[in-house]
């Protein structure tokens, strides 16, 4: 059974895992101009976390919980939380990234919560490779359009068409760059699925 998180971060990228390749290339598209801010965040809250539950962890190890424990030696608990956070965000692999989540209270649901935000930064790539690959002017235009710089009645006006056919404009060209985009990333989700097939 899947853990559940009680965090919303996880919940969110969770459920973009479950999409299908087809389903990910829309909601990618449908949160273009936010998406960076997006995984930003879930980056951000997945460190705060991970961070947290080391540090509660270490602290409850030593048998005093809420109180820095004062060890012998030349520890600078700065310095070892300036490490930390080094490591974490160095982090990448699956066998650093285990290394890296010891400590945690949930290794292994971090491990794939990390793993989703990587992929869907991938997927954001390959959206904008597909976008890349049209023509410079569609491409120019829908990204315009994506990004809210202009709207579909402001693409008429500067095509010099009529609002139907701008509409008719962004959906083809929306289209295409979906149907590019689901190939790419069927093709990289069954990459990875080999791999894990082939390390079982």
């Amino acid at each position: 059974m899947e853990a559940k998180s009680p965090f919303s971060y996880a919940k969110s990228i969770r459920n973009y895992s479950r999409f299908d390749s087809e389903c990910k290339a829309k909601y990618l598209l449908s949160n273009f101009e936010r998406f960076p801010r997006m995984i930003a965040r879930y980056e951000s809250n997945w460190e705060i976390v991970v961070k947290a539950e080391k540090r509660y962890n270490s602290v409850s190890a030593n048998g005093n919980l809420g109180v820095r424990v004062q060890k012998s030696g030349t520890s600078d608990p700065t310095m070892n939380e300036a490490i930390s956070n080094i490591e974490i965000q160095q982090a990448s692999s699956d066998t650093e990234l285990r290394i890296m989540l010891k400590g945690t209270d949930h290794p292994e649901e971090h491990l794939v919560e990390k793993l989703i935000i990587q992929d869907m930064q991938d997927d954001y790539a390959i959206i904008l490779n597909a976008i890349h690959s049209l023509d410079k002017a569609d491409a120019e235009l829908f990204l315009s359009y994506l990004k809210k710089e202009k709207s579909v009645q402001e693409i008429a006006a500067k095509c010099n068409i009529q609002y139907s056919s701008a509409k008719r404009k962004v959906y083809d060209i929306r289209k295409s760059v979906i149907d590019t985009a689901v190939e790419d990333i069927k093709l990289k989700y069954s990459i990875i699925h080999q791999e894990v097939e082939d390390e079982q």
